[in-house]
């Protein structure tokens, strides 16, 4: 899994989260449904993606076979905001920044 595999999974994460809050969703079914629409929003974006740069998103790559010099820097930037809660908005605005300076 490479930083781009990361990011996917990320946004994944974060639509599902909205998604869910959004609806009100309550018990497992609810929540089955938004995480399926939390996947589709993510599987959109890396498929569009993929049409833009002919290149496939998943790779056999292991983030842990990078050298550490690139480990470090990508820990510096997930890590430099541990003390804001991961919901505010201001978090997620500095933190994708940061990745996409990074990328």
């Amino acid at each position: 899994m490479d930083d781009m595999e990361l990011i996917f999974t990320m946004l994944e994460e974060v639509s599902t989260t909205r998604i869910a809050r959004k609806r009100d969703a309550n018990g497992f079914t609810e929540n089955k449904d938004a995480a399926r629409s939390g996947g589709k929003v993510a599987g959109t974006a890396r498929k569009e993606l993929e049409d833009q740069t002919g290149d496939k998103v998943a790779t056999p790559d292991n983030y842990l076979d990078k050298p550490e010099k690139d480990r470090t820097q990508r820990r510096a930037i997930t890590t430099s905001y541990k003390h804001m809660p991961s919901t505010t908005p201001e978090y997620k605005a500095k933190l994708q920044d940061k990745l996409i300076n990074y990328l």
